[in-house]
């Protein structure tokens, strides 16, 4: 209880949103040790993250060659120092679209969203979707009915429906989004830190992906 072991020391988060150098990392490594700091994980906020309500000036430009080889500098110094060392995994937050990079190159990923419509039907009426996005229809709170059902009495019916949302992030449901987010965040930090992830990096921060 007097000296824990660093495992079980508070976190802190350790913002990057300026130019950011080797000495510059030196320098607040060396103020955490003189406040007692036992263990960081690195949050970067780039130029483009939220430009209108909290503008930055990281540099070098995240996810860039440099940006990796400061990051990998910044633990191992950590690490030589006795301090435990976290990386995250987003430019901002919440994870899942690397600031804006996986809408940027595949707009088709852009999340969805699941919207209900209420549709009357008349007896003798036979049921079809109003769209191919429809994934289910219900009478009433509980039977669902496929196409080609045919309605006894006058009916409304309450249909699923998936549509496209007017976001900047993309749909983490779809494979092909969430692997292209970790090709363009985590297989980077894989190539970049050889050696050190599970090691002298400890853990990866994911922040509310949505």
């Amino acid at each position: 209880f007097i000296s824990p072991d660093v495992c079980y020391a508070p976190v802190y988060v350790w913002v990057w949103n300026d130019i950011c150098t080797r000495e510059i990392i030196d320098v607040q490594i060396s103020e955490m040790q003189d406040l007692g700091i036992r263990a960081f994980y690195i949050l970067p906020e780039p130029k483009e993250f939220r430009p209108d309500s909290m503008p930055t000036n990281l540099t070098p430009d995240y996810l860039s060659a440099e940006y990796f080889e400061l990051c990998a500098y910044a633990v191992k110094k950590g690490k030589s120092l006795g301090m435990n060392c976290w990386i995250y995994d987003e430019g901002g937050w919440p994870s899942g679209s690397a600031c804006g990079r996986v809408l940027k190159d595949h707009p088709e990923y852009k999340q969805q969203i699941l919207k209900t419509y209420e549709r009357p039907f008349s007896a003798g009426d036979i049921y079809r979707k109003s769209t191919p996005n429809t994934l289910a229809a219900f009478l009433g709170n509980n039977e669902i009915i496929e196409e080609d059902y045919i309605f006894p009495e006058d009916t409304l019916v309450t249909e699923y429906v998936t549509e496209k949302e007017d976001c900047d992030y993309p749909d983490l449901l779809n494979k092909n989004a969430t692997e292209y987010f970790i090709e363009l965040t985590h297989e980077k930090y894989a190539s970049a830190f050889k050696g050190l992830l599970g090691k002298i990096v400890t853990a990866v921060f994911t922040d509310e992906p949505k």
